[in-house]
């Protein structure tokens, strides 16, 4: 009985901070778009500065939107415990990519 609930610590206890994590990296892109510098170094000043964060914010919503569809696919096809690296490997280069654009234009 011991081993068992130890397993679910091992288990429950990645998944629990992967998650909190993830939850904390979605809210990001709401905190981005309230400070001063990041919209000043991406050029989202003036007068169309709201519809640029809005379409920010529309293709940030379909790209998560089209990867939970995707992911269930891949889940299915490599099993869970790939999947997960997989995802942390792409998770890990997308926030690296996300760093390096100059403008909105090219993020």
């Amino acid at each position: 009985m011991v081993n068992v609930q130890k397993r679910w610590v091992y288990i429950a206890l990645p998944i629990f901070t992967f998650w909190f994590f993830g939850q904390i990296d979605k809210l990001g892109l709401s905190v981005i778009q309230t400070d001063p510098g990041f919209l000043k170094d991406l050029g989202l000043t003036g007068a169309n500065k709201n519809a640029l964060l809005g379409l920010l914010t529309l293709i940030f919503t379909i790209a998560y939107s089209i990867s939970n569809l995707f992911w269930g696919f891949v889940i299915d096809k490599l099993g869970a415990r790939k999947t997960a690296i997989l995802g942390l490997i792409v998770w890990s280069l997308t926030m690296i990519m996300g760093a390096l654009p100059p403008r909105i234009t090219s993020f």
